[in-house]
């Protein structure tokens, strides 16, 4: 059989399986519920080569009988799925119905490499739903993943589409929070299972941008590029409720920076309205994760400008901080309003129908060249800015980046590498200017809580700290000469 899955994945602290097996949401298919047990092995090459593919290859034992599966990792609710019955626990070479693992496995090295890398042992509960406009097979997975001596536990709930409309998934994944504190998830069991077996269950992802059709409409386009930021999103954000850490506090923001950006830039073929909306909504969370985050980099570089006798005092005042920041953010992971809007993000990826019944490159090349205008003018007389006049002007450097970064694979790369690289210059010479701004607020901050007089003479001295800040200044403004000087990559486009 094969065809796309479609799913939605939750994850459920174990705690409260109880309280979402009772959830009036499955009341319709309690007298469907059923348990079994599945055993699932997952196989690749030492070097992983599937994996590498974007494949995961299971075998899965239940009953006494044994399915094998080809899932592709791609991002998004719907994923490729092939499976056959096959008459051993061994894989065998083809899948059939055009499994893109058929010609992979062809290959005598490969099968004759193929090893387990990973185990998968759950006990499954099973609802059928049959709802007003869709069927949806509810699964309930309680188990441990196993790789080598290392294992790591799991529980989490699968929404899956059978047959109807799919925005009923969202519904019901709305209806289920409201029984059970479930949270959103992108790590499938197989992804789970590749970290667990690297070591890196607690290091972040970083998004994989999909190839662009450019000639395509603008809006199958731009929920491609969504659907990857928030991918990369939701990863990371799974991974920092887990294991909170400088890192993931650090990656986590640049991936929703990344949604962010892509919001707006692709706010009229998603849905002005929409995008806007989330946008909005996404504040507290980049308000979160910006206080942990400029928290971390001043304790790890923000001290030196502190006069020794004090800096304990500082460096106190900055880990407590630090601790109420983390804390914080921690809470709004657990929200009801950070849940609703990671969702409706995830939902606006998949069903987002803006009006621009434009080409992708048409639009990009008339919206990024508006950007760039604006960036260009907006950064004039960069010296006589006030502080938070360039840290604005950082924002937009930092949002064209990323749009560039979008349709990486579709620019020459001359001239794509050009106006990266000048916009990161430009991003980074302004973000230390802005770093020596919060650093000299926090210091200043935990010596008058302390209670020390004159806070402001055991700083840095103020001629050594400008000379740096003029340099600093010097070298943006030479960034912003090259940039305004460039002729952006995209001018040759159709409507560029």
């Amino acid at each position: 059989m094969a065809g796309p899955e479609v799913e939605i994945k939750l994850t459920l602290p174990v705690e409260h399986v109880v309280r979402l097996t009772q959830s009036p949401a499955l009341f319709p298919a309690q007298a469907s519920r059923r348990k079994k047990r599945l055993l699932s092995t997952y196989y690749d090459t030492p070097d992983n080569l599937l994996s590498q593919h974007g494949l995961h290859l299971r075998v899965r034992e239940s009953g006494g009988s044994w399915i094998q599966t080809v899932k592709s990792t791609r991002a998004g609710l719907a994923r490729g799925e092939w499976e056959r019955a096959i008459g051993s626990p061994s894989p065998v070479t083809q899948m059939g119905d055009g499994s893109p693992a058929d010609r992979l496995l062809e290959r005598k090295k490969v099968l004759g490499s193929l090893a387990p890398a990973f185990r998968v042992d759950v006990q499954r509960t099973i609802w059928d739903l049959k709802l007003a406009r869709a069927d949806v097979e509810v699964a309930l997975d309680e188990g441990t993943i196993f790789a080598g001596e290392d294992r790591e536990a799991l529980c989490e709930i699968e929404l899956e589409l059978k047959d109807g409309d799919g925005r009923t998934l969202f519904d019901l994944a709305r209806a289920l929070r409201t029984s059970a504190p479930v949270r959103l998830t992108l790590l499938s069991k197989g992804r789970r299972g590749y970290r667990l077996r690297a070591g890196k269950s607690a290091l972040p992802e970083k998004a994989a941008l999909p190839p662009l059709q450019m000639q395509g409409p603008a809006a199958e386009g731009a929920r491609s590029v969504l659907m990857a930021c928030v991918a990369s999103l939701l990863l990371n954000l799974s991974l920092l409720a887990a294991t909170p850490g400088m890192e993931l506090v650090h990656q986590t923001r640049v991936a929703l920076r990344r949604v962010r950006a892509a919001l707006t830039l692709f706010g009229a073929v998603l849905g002005d309205e929409r995008s806007h909306a989330l946008r909005r909504d996404l504040g507290s969370l980049s308000d979160r994760l910006g206080a942990a985050r400029d928290l971390d980099v001043f304790l790890a570089s923000g001290l030196d400008g502190v006069d020794e006798a004090v800096r304990e005092t500082v460096r106190a005042h900055a880990s407590e901080r630090r601790e109420q920041a983390y804390a914080a953010l921690a809470t709004d992971l657990s929200s009801d309003a950070h849940f609703e809007v990671t969702l409706s993000l995830l939902e606006l990826a998949e069903t987002g129908d803006g009006e621009a019944a434009v080409s992708l490159e048409a639009f990009l090349a008339r919206t990024m060249d508006r950007r760039f205008r604006k960036l260009v003018k907006a950064s004039r007389g960069l010296q006589k800015l006030s502080e938070h006049e360039r840290h604005l002007v950082r924002i937009r450097a930092k949002k064209l980046r990323y749009m560039i970064e979008f349709v990486e694979g579709e620019a020459p790369g001359k001239g794509f590498r050009c106006l990266r690289d000048t916009l990161e210059e430009l991003q980074e010479t302004l973000g230390k200017l802005n770093d020596a701004v919060v650093a000299r607020v926090f210091a200043m901050d935990a010596l008058s809580e302390a209670g020390v007089g004159d806070p402001e003479s055991r700083l840095s001295a103020p001629p050594h700290a400008r000379k740096r800040d003029h340099k600093t200044l010097d070298q943006a403004r030479d960034a912003r000469r090259r940039l305004a000087r460039l002729k952006p990559f995209w001018s040759g486009w159709k409507g560029g």
